[in-house]
């Protein structure tokens, strides 16, 4: 709602990365950052699961 396609969306704290997945989907450039190597590695799994549309 707040950005149009080509945007890129800055999510600081990436935790599972739906906000990535999401900007992904609706075609935005999307930055983000993780301290935390757990939750980086876990959320590799949402962009490998073969989905590419957001439901909804």
């Amino acid at each position: 709602m707040l950005t149009d396609e080509d945007d890129v969306v800055l999510d600081i704290f990436e935790g599972s990365n739906t906000t990535g997945f999401t900007a992904e989907a609706l075609r935005r450039k999307w930055i983000t950052f993780e301290i935390n190597h757990d939750y980086l590695s876990s959320s590799a799994f949402r962009f490998l699961d073969g989905q590419s549309k957001v439901k909804g």
